[in-house]
């Protein structure tokens, strides 16, 4: 399995090319993020009969495309599995907190399987800030494991409709031969999907002008992650009817809450019940705003599984050969594959959010960009700074982590809820806010760890404690340099229109 894994990891690193920086320093040493990939019931490699197994998402995160971060990937199945890293291991004996900061669940079993010790292991690990991932698939498959882990349990459906018509949820794309069958899931044609809306900032009011991102789940470097793999029958995510303060704590007068983030559509025609119908595929819950873990769900595990992905050459070797077959099926790969890398990063602990953040910060000051303006640096606008940041993420990372890491995790909670209120209201905020921010935080680390006349090479990475403290007194200038630069820019409008009579 190793092997074949290592063979997926190369060929994803090839279609990864242009997410690494042409100028690899050395020095810039990646965040670990460690996940742990739990299954029961499913085989990470379940060879040439069935094709579900998890190769692909395990040689996806393996690869570690972004140089920022490195995910240490572990394969643990509760029961028999010799493809497993670990067998036969429950979640009390795995000592979740010590060893990794996020779970992926991968089951089949219906009801309950979890003792009380492991319910309190999850409950426990999730409280220290771990991260979630549920999956299941139609009717109640997958909540052995996930239905009674907190929060998780409860943003997926069960039962969800069953694996049959025309009840079921089939969210499968009309094959090559004209015609949807079970097997066209197996095909290099993925299901569109609809992403939820994030407003943004606007530089001019105009209805058709408002700018949106999606959740960064499924934000992706080359845009707007649009596409999942379908399948006959998938599970719903959804979000729960309500939220006691026990399980779905609040900070600072604001409770975080589940969203649906992205939805399917039925259009199988023998999907009658549900026909022309969306289904919730994936959820997002984001528990670091009341200081615990996040969670996300997703409505079935064949978004993850080879069969989806690499095919199934047994039917049809032409038709049935996965993403892998044709030049449009690995483009849509690499936008699924983005999926499982956001995952990775956005479940991360909150320690490790600060040490990616970190990571990518330190090496954007050591790009050719910056190192070339290492003369002039205090006299360089710092909008201009701000300008060549963006152009410098958007090379390493998707702009949702920029946005993510600049703004919400470093402004202090107050203010990022002003600033989601204004931008719920539709208040109009200037564009420029972003590389205001960007250019202050670049200038400031530079001056502090970067460039000088007696050192031309970085030295070691400072500490979190001391790259927090200054990327919130940056960010607080950037915006205090933003108002300072709006007023000028409406002062000198009034110059403008000084003397111009009206009719």
């Amino acid at each position: 399995m190793e092997q074949i894994i290592k063979t997926i990891q190369d060929e994803i690193k090839q279609r990864w090319a242009g997410a690494r920086p042409v100028y690899p320093w050395p020095w810039v040493h990646p965040a670990h993020v460690r996940v742990l990939l739990y299954a029961e019931g499913v085989l990470f490699d379940s060879g040439s009969q069935g094709f579900h197994g998890l190769k692909h998402v395990i040689a996806t995160l393996r690869s570690s495309p972004w140089y920022w971060v490195k995910f240490d990937v572990t394969t643990v199945n509760r029961g028999p599995d010799p493809t497993a890293m670990q067998q036969n291991m429950t979640l009390d004996q795995l000592s979740l907190n010590a060893n990794f900061d996020q779970v992926w669940l991968f089951g089949v079993s219906e009801g309950n399987l979890l003792s009380a010790a492991e319910q309190n292991a999850i409950a426990d690990f999730m409280k220290q800030g771990g991260g979630v991932l549920a999956t299941g698939d139609h009717a109640s498959l997958g909540q052995g494991i996930a239905g009674a882990v907190p929060r998780a349990g409860q943003m997926r459906k069960y039962p969800a409709p069953p694996n049959t018509p025309p009840d079921y949820n089939s969210t499968l794309v009309k094959g090559y031969d004209g015609i949807y069958d079970f097997y066209d899931q197996s095909d290099d044609q993925p299901q569109s999907i609809r992403l939820r809306h994030y407003r943004l900032w606007d530089l001019f009011p105009r209805p058709f002008s408002r700018r949106w991102a999606p959740h960064p789940i499924l934000c992706g470097v080359d845009g707007p992650i649009t596409i999942l793999p379908d399948h006959q029958h998938e599970g719903e995510a959804i979000i729960p009817s309500s939220f006691p303060a026990a399980e779905w704590p609040s900070k600072g007068g604001f409770q975080p809450r589940p969203e649906v983030i992205a939805w399917g559509l039925i259009k199988d025609p023998s999907a009658t019940t549900h026909l022309g119908q969306e289904i919730g595929v994936v959820a997002a819950y984001d528990g670091h705003r009341a200081d615990i873990g996040r969670v996300a769900a997703d409505s079935t595990w064949h978004h993850f599984f080879d069969i989806n992905l690499l095919g199934d050459p047994t039917l049809d070797p032409v038709n049935d050969n996965g993403f892998v077959a044709t030049t449009a099926g690995q483009k849509a790969l690499k936008h699924i594959e983005n999926y499982y890398l956001n995952l990775a990063v956005w479940l991360a602990t909150p320690a490790k959010q600060i040490a990616m953040r970190d990571a990518m910060w330190w090496g954007v000051i050591w790009t050719n960009k910056y190192w070339e303006m290492a003369a002039t640096i205090d006299r360089v606008p710092i909008f201009w700074l701000g300008e060549q940041a963006r152009d410098v993420f958007g090379r390493v990372a998707t702009q949702c982590n920029r946005r993510e890491w600049l703004f919400w995790e470093v402004l202090d909670p107050a203010i990022r809820l002003n600033l989601e209120k204004l931008l719920a209201e539709g208040a109009i905020l200037p564009d420029t806010i972003e590389v205001f921010v960007l250019g202050s935080v670049l200038k400031k680390l530079i001056q502090h760890y970067g460039y000088s006349n007696e050192r031309r090479s970085p030295g070691t990475p400072p500490r979190a404690a001391g790259v927090e403290k200054l990327l919130r007194e940056a960010t607080h200038e950037g915006l205090e340099a933003m108002r300072t630069h709006q007023e000028e820019v409406l002062g000198n409008s009034k110059l403008l229109l000084q003397g111009v009579k009206r009719e």
